[in-house]
C-alpha cells in the first residue's frame, strides 16, 4: 500500500530552482531518509509533504491512512506555558467541549421547573458529549501523559516553564505536540 507518491515535483522561489523533478513513492513499512546540503530543498519538500506548501509543478498524493505530523526547525513554544499548558493547547477543542459539558450540566440542574429549556439543554448535552467521546475526550490527559513519559519527560517536568528547558527538552516537547 502506497503511503505517499511524489511525482516529477518542482518548487520554486524567486526565479531560483529549489525542486525539479522530484520522484519517490513511499509504502507502508518502509522508512526513507531525506539527506542533502544547506539549502537544497529538504525542508521544503517535508513542507509539501505534509500539505503545509503546493509544488509549483507535479504532484503529491497521501494515502488515506498517512497522518503526516511536521516538526519546523523554530519551536512556536510560549516560553511561559508549563510543559502541561503546552500540551494542552493540542487539545484546544476537547477541552472547550469539556468545559461547555460541564456549563450545560451546571444549567440542567437549574432547569428543573422549566421542561422546555432542560429538554433543549440535555438535546445539547447529548450531542456534544457524543462528539466528545468520539474525540476520546475522556483519555486525554493520559494520552498527554503517554507522549510526554515516551519521549522521556516526566511528570516532575509539567509545572516547568518551556523557558526553563533545555534545547534538547524543548525539542522533544515539540515533537510531544505533533
Amino acid at each position: 500500500m502506497i503511503l505517499i507518491s511524489v511525482q516529477d515535483v518542482t518548487k520554486a522561489f524567486g526565479g531560483h530552482e529549489v525542486l525539479r523533478g522530484v520522484t519517490f513513492s513511499l509504502q507502508k513499512g518502509e522508512k526513507m531518509g531525506l539527506v542533502g546540503v544547506n539549502g537544497c530543498g529538504k525542508t521544503t519538500l517535508m513542507r509539501m509533504i505534509a500539505g503545509l506548501d503546493a509544488p509549483d509543478d507535479g504532484a503529491i498524493h497521501r494515502g488515506k491512512e498517512l497522518r503526516v505530523g511536521y516538526q519546523a526547525q523554530q519551536d512556536d513554544l510560549s516560553l511561559e506555558d508549563t510543559v502541561w499548558d503546552a500540551m494542552l493547547c493540542v487539545f484546544e477543542e476537547v477541552i472547550t467541549l469539556e468545559k461547555r459539558l460541564h456549563e450545560l450540566e451546571n444549567e440542567m440542574a437549574h432547569a428543573a421547573d422549566d421542561s422546555e429549556r432542560a429538554l433543549r439543554l440535555s438535546g445539547e448535552y447529548h450531542r456534544l458529549s457524543e462528539r466528545f467521546s468520539a474525540m476520546e475526550g475522556y483519555a486525554y490527559e493520559g494520552e498527554i501523559k503517554g507522549v510526554l513519559a515516551g519521549l522521556g519527560i516526566g511528570e516532575d517536568a509539567y509545572a516547568r516553564k518551556v523557558g526553563t528547558l533545555s534545547g534538547g527538552e524543548r525539542t522533544r516537547l515539540s515533537l510531544a505536540k505533533l
